[in-house]
């Protein structure tokens, strides 16, 4: 009851103000559509986390076996090593995120012309995801065969600039260093025998002497496959030839090898006395080998006085860079 000027008047019941049911129950629709998506973001966040670990596993992995594959020691540890495989060898007693399958292959397609230098090899980490799903992570690398130790000295030679790029390769009498871990090679050394006309071998000064025949030897420097021959052009003489041959300390002689060998060896036979024998030399590289020094070829000139020849190539590998 209010009561007024003119009397008392009476005041109806006072409206509360606040939250009817339906404005609390779309409240909290509301709120559980927040919490869900919040949730659903989180779980897949999570869900990417975790695969984005496991591909990062799975890579490092695949780098580890390139690297396992470049680390070979020599040419022969080569073609064992960078050829097909699979497992995980030393890493299968890792615990990884996922459980990782693991193979490599040399790919025969990358192959040109017979070559086998430098080797494709493609390297694959697969496994199955949460959802059952395969994925795979592939690496691929190209791996030249070379001989490790010598390494230091196609690095220099590769960085030389102007001039002889054997230069500074010798050891202390001056003579050229042999490549290929060959030893006891004689290098530029020529070797003229005096005959007479029966055949019969003389002395220098003997007056009977009508024919010489030559051998001599070439150095064959800092090389992956080498050289695959050296032809041999020119005359007057009675038949000539080279090979590549290495030295064998077990019978201290030189023997031809069909690949990878230090020297490379020439015969000319039965050149006339007061003659002197020019020609050529063509050196045919092995690979993907080229030749730095001197060339794929070179003019030489021997008579019977004729004791040494600057015969030396330089060979390197990986296609060259050669100055």
């Amino acid at each position: 009851m209010r009561k007024s000027n003119s009397g008392f008047t009476r005041q109806g019941p006072r409206r509360e103000r606040g939250f009817t049911l339906l404005e609390a129950l779309i409240a909290f629709v509301v709120l559980a559509g927040g919490l869900l998506a919040a949730f659903r973001f989180h779980s897949t966040t999570l869900s990417v986390t975790a695969e984005a670990k496991v591909r990062a596993q799975a890579t490092a992995l695949a780098e580890l076996k390139l690297e396992e594959l470049r680390n070979f020691q020599s040419i022969a540890e080569f073609n064992t090593i960078v050829v097909d495989g699979n497992g995980l060898g030393d890493q299968a007693g890792v615990d990884y995120a996922a459980a990782f399958n693991l193979a490599w292959d040399r790919v025969e397609a990358y192959e040109v012309g017979g070559r086998d230098n430098p080797r494709q090899v493609d390297v694959t980490v697969s496994w199955t995801d949460r959802d059952g799903s395969a994925q795979a992570v592939v690496l691929s690398s190209i791996i030249w065969r070379n001989e490790p130790v010598d390494g230091a000295a196609n690095l220099a030679l590769a960085i030389s600039v102007g001039g002889d790029p054997t230069e500074g390769f010798g050891d202390s009498d001056g003579n050229l260093i042999e490549g290929g871990g060959g030893g006891g090679g004689p290098g530029d050394t020529v070797i003229v025998t005096l005959y007479d006309v029966d055949g019969g071998v003389l002395d220098p000064d003997d007056p009977a002497i009508v024919t010489y025949s030559i051998v001599f030897y070439g150095d064959i420097i800092f090389y992956d496959d080498g050289l695959d021959g050296v032809g041999i052009s020119g005359g007057p003489d009675g038949g000539k030839s080279c090979d590549i041959v290495e030295y064998d300390a077990d019978t201290e002689s030189y023997v031809v090898v069909a690949e990878g060998g230090s020297l490379y060896r020439c015969r000319i036979d039965t050149v006339p006395i007061d003659d002197t024998w020019s020609g050529t030399l063509t050196y045919d590289e092995a690979g993907n080998d080229v030749v730095c020094t001197p060339g794929d070829s070179i003019a030489i000139s021997i008579d019977k006085d004729t004791t040494s020849l600057e015969l030396a190539v330089v060979v390197m590998t990986n296609n060259g860079a050669c100055n």
